[in-house]
């Protein structure tokens, strides 16, 4: 959220000179900001400039309160209605902005029922930085990099889209705008901030993700070749990965690939499947296409070996990295 914030900043803010920037940056706290001081500043032109940026966070203003009320026997939780003390004071703001104005709310919590909640997606926009499930973070960072070229004044076929999302890795779990707004500017620096971004720019200047070289891992246990395989992982230690860490996006790595390939048992056919797996076309796609040089068995196999390994870990046991260097001998001898 705070990276989106900086963002919108950056643009909003271009073309406002530096000496007049602490007038049309504004700040507020919504936990000790009341909203009458907030739709004060929302009210007040830019001084001598063309924008004003005001960003509120922690606004409690859009998330519903919990009222109770007795029945007979026993006290029964309730919403309130869908108005609170602070919808009359931003409904007029916000059906007519100022000029010039915008006005960013950060908020832990957003009840979408409530009247403002609305009347702020009617007359603005509502974005969810939860992303609690993959597809979602997906879809945001699509939007991102696409919103993020157009500032540079580049292009990008979507096939190299799906490359460049795709080395970047996108985890639900972890942020990841940062890394791709970073490797985005150093393909536009390298195109002289101009014209297409292709396949072959991005094949040269993206350090891929961990993620990406899982891939590397799976891939030639698809084709039994341990030592290359092995080699994979060995690039991982060196790039300063985190064994557990490792070992987590290979179980993972090893579940999408059983889904994906009882998907293609069932009958689907391999842009079905991808699509049901619900992330990024790149990566699903290559799921799949890598799934086809399993069985059900092997991979429901390697994901039992993979928990044996954490757990092994985790209470003193073993050690994860020689863990899952046998696991790939065992896996590359049974054929």
């Amino acid at each position: 959220m705070q990276q989106a914030a900086q963002l919108v900043s950056q643009k909003v803010l271009q073309a406002v000179d530096s000496p007049l920037l602490p007038f049309n940056h504004i700040g507020l706290d919504g936990r000790y900001g009341d909203a009458a001081r907030i739709v004060q500043e929302m009210q007040t032109p830019p001084f001598f400039a063309e924008s004003k940026l005001i960003v509120v966070s922690h606004a409690p203003f859009f998330a519903a309160k919990k009222a109770t009320r007795k029945g007979e026997d026993a006290e029964v939780e309730s919403e309130e209605s869908n108005e609170t003390p602070a919808s009359e004071q931003f409904s007029a703001v916000f059906k007519n902005p100022t000029p010039g104005v915008v006005t960013v709310f950060q908020a832990d919590s957003v009840n979408m029922r409530l009247s403002l909640s609305m009347l702020a997606k009617k007359h603005g926009a509502v974005y969810n930085f939860s992303a609690v499930k993959r597809n979602e973070a997906v879809q945001d960072a699509q939007f991102l990099l696409r919103e993020a070229l157009q500032e540079r004044g580049l292009t990008m076929p979507p096939a190299a889209q799906q490359k460049f999302l795709g080395l970047i890795g996108i985890d639900e779990k972890a942020p990841f705008v940062r890394k791709l707004l970073q490797e985005l500017d150093k393909l536009a620096a390298f195109k002289g901030y101009k014209g297409a971004i292709k396949a072959e720019d991005i094949d040269l200047l993206i350090s891929r993700s961990a993620e990406a070289k899982v891939f590397d891992v799976t891939d030639a246990l698809s084709g039994r070749d341990a030592q290359k395989a092995l080699l994979a992982l060995q690039q991982l230690w060196q790039d300063g990965e985190e064994p557990l860490m490792v070992l987590s996006m290979l179980s993972r790595h090893f579940r999408q690939l059983l889904l994906g390939k009882e998907l293609l048992v069932a009958g689907f056919c391999p842009d079905d499947a991808a699509a049901k797996l619900g992330g990024h076309p790149f990566v699903t796609g290559k799921i799949v296409q890598a799934a086809r040089a399993f069985n059900v068995p092997e991979l429901k196999s390697y994901l039992h070996s993979c928990f044996e390994i954490d757990h092994a870990a985790k209470t003193g046991q073993g050690e994860p990295v020689l863990g899952m260097e046998m696991l790939i001998v065992r896996a590359c001898k049974k054929y």
